[in-house]
């Protein structure tokens, strides 16, 4: 399997040149792509459940575990070329979910030799930034100070957005043509609705001064994949009134779902603002970050390392 080797660099006063050596990271464990539900798009932020493997976690000097979210890295690989080697930008929530930036397109049921591979059990391994050495080769080297280092803990929100194009997803309007033109209603009492994964979703459309009110449910699938009768968001109601006319507004927001499959319905009201001219509601699309049910393999310890097994260290 190959290695990720990150080096130090120590600058030469004889020759004004770097010297760079290895650093050994001890600890990987490889997210499998194959068979993917879901297409996977280059830029997408997608996620991994660690559930209780804590890869920010680290035995310092001391034998003393320590927090460093500077300690893992993700990086892009290929089983057919021991030098691909992509460092991307992550970051883990508070719940233990690591969130990381797709490098490229990955097609969904298909076999690749390509995969993601979380690097940790060392110190400030995300502060590295690209170089060649002697030969040319790309090689990344640790350096917390410098300029040049990577920002690899920045990792964007939202990245997929659902329309009525979207094949996996979509934005339905209840009797479109009648009840909706071109996303905004023309009835009172039109329904759209959209199927998404949790845990965090915008619904984006226009605000502005003719533009009424809309309630909006949100209901979790069942494991069985059906819909549940019990709605974790009931019947909310939302004003789209604004004094200046808007499009691309963050209409309604959730951030706190959980990891699974929902719905949400949408429905207009009579009721509006006293000072709105009318009460039509205007849709674009939704966002959310997709669930490509994305999991790890077994941790596998660095070849190039020599170690004792010690009862409770990892």
């Amino acid at each position: 399997m190959a290695w990720l080797n990150i080096y130090s660099g120590t600058f030469n006063v004889e020759s004004q040149e770097y010297d760079y050596a290895p650093i050994n990271v001890p600890l990987k464990r490889i997210i499998n792509l194959n068979n993917l539900p879901k297409k996977i798009s280059a830029g997408e932020q997608i996620y991994v459940n660690l559930k209780d493997k804590y890869v920010n976690k680290y035995f310092n000097t001391s034998l003393q575990e320590s927090t460093d979210n500077s300690s893992y890295l993700v990086v892009y690989e290929d089983y057919a070329d021991d030098q691909y080697f992509v460092p991307v930008s992550s970051t883990i929530s508070a719940d233990n979910i690591l969130y990381f930036t797709a490098e490229e397109d990955i097609e969904k049921n298909i076999f690749t030799n390509k995969y993601y591979a979380i690097y940790y059990g060392l110190s400030n391994i995300k502060y590295i930034y690209s170089t060649t050495d002697e030969n040319n080769n790309t090689i990344y080297v640790r350096d917390t100070e410098s300029a040049l280092a990577f920002n690899l803990s920045v990792v964007s929100d939202y990245t997929f957005t659902a329309t009525t194009t979207t094949e996996e997803y979509g934005l339905a309007f209840h009797n479109s043509g009648t009840d909706w033109l071109d996303g905004r209603s023309v009835a009172v009492g039109a329904k759209a609705f959209g199927v998404f994964d949790g845990p965090s979703f915008k619904l984006i459309g226009s605000t502005g001064r003719s533009y009424g009110k809309f309630k909006i449910s949100i209901y979790p699938y069942t494991d069985q994949n059906n819909i549940s009768t019990t709605a974790v968001v009931d019947s909310v109601e939302v004003d789209c009134y604004s004094g200046t006319d808007q499009i691309n507004q963050i209409l309604y927001e959730k951030i706190d779902l959980d990891y699974k499959k929902y719905i949400f319905e949408i429905q207009t009201l009579f009721e509006k603002n006293i000072m709105a001219s009318d009460n039509s509601v205007s849709i674009g699309n939704y966002m959310f970050t997709p669930n490509y049910q994305l999991t790890y393999d077994t941790e596998t310890i660095n070849p190039s390392l020599s170690f004792i097994k010690i009862n409770g260290v990892r």
